[in-house]
């Protein structure tokens, strides 16, 4: 226990904490640390034979996600929150305890369909999907150890990341003898991010990556039995 508190920088608070609860040992003493997220999922799922060899599968969903976490931190340095360094007196404060909550609030929704098609030796899959997510990301300080000029509820962060991916696939199976199987798999996919970023001092830069990939996948399958 001693190397530990060595090895992680445990101030005395911690230490007591650790050498004194037993095997009860928890690293959060902040009694309000929760975790308070949820999701609402919805899904549609639809599967039509168009011919005997012939069967189209569909799908669609959408998640609602929203929720936050809080937490104490201990000793953080204020201009990484984009708070002005505190003066008491000759003294000037740069680090200070504070309690932070971190909030999410998101959509995914998106589609996946697919062709299969299968008749004696040959299997053939053609489809594919599309999916966006959009999420809104805040973070806010609910208390600081030091009176200053930070409002109540002060945001350090609000941005929006959005992710919007498609893809498109076509794979096949074949039965070349009765323990011998051959496939191939080719797909094509590109990722769009947007999202806002921020610089080294604290100016929003907003970017954009659009991403493509080509993925090509072969092999071969063989049964003893």
């Amino acid at each position: 226990m001693n190397d530990f508190i060595g090895r992680n920088g445990l101030d005395e608070e911690d230490a007591k904490n650790l050498t004194e609860s037993g095997r009860t040992y928890n690293y959060y003493l902040y009694a309000n640390q929760v975790d308070d997220y949820l999701q609402d999922n919805y899904q549609l799922h639809l599967s039509q034979k168009i011919t005997p060899y012939l069967t189209f599968n569909n799908a669609w969903h959408y998640t609602k996600g929203s929720g936050f976490y809080e937490e104490f931190k201990k000793q953080q340095y204020l201009g990484d929150y984009g708070i002005a360094d505190v003066v008491a007196g000759n003294d000037t404060i740069k680090a200070a305890d504070l309690i932070r909550r971190k909030w999410l609030d998101n959509d995914f929704y998106g589609t996946t369909f697919s062709f299969n098609y299968e008749k004696n030796k040959l299997q053939l899959i053609a489809g594919g999907a599309w999916n966006k997510y959009d999420g809104d990301h805040l973070g806010k300080v609910t208390w600081l150890q030091y009176a200053s000029n930070v409002p109540a509820d002060y945001e350090y962060y609000n941005d929006n990341a959005v992710k919007t991916d498609f893809n498109s696939y076509i794979k096949s199976v074949y039965d070349v003898t009765a323990k011998l199987f051959v496939f191939a798999d080719l797909q094509l996919r590109s990722v769009n991010y947007r999202f806002i970023g921020y610089d080294r001092d604290g100016n929003t830069l907003p970017s954009e990556e659009l991403l493509y990939f080509f993925n090509p996948k072969a092999g071969v399958t063989f049964k003893k039995k």
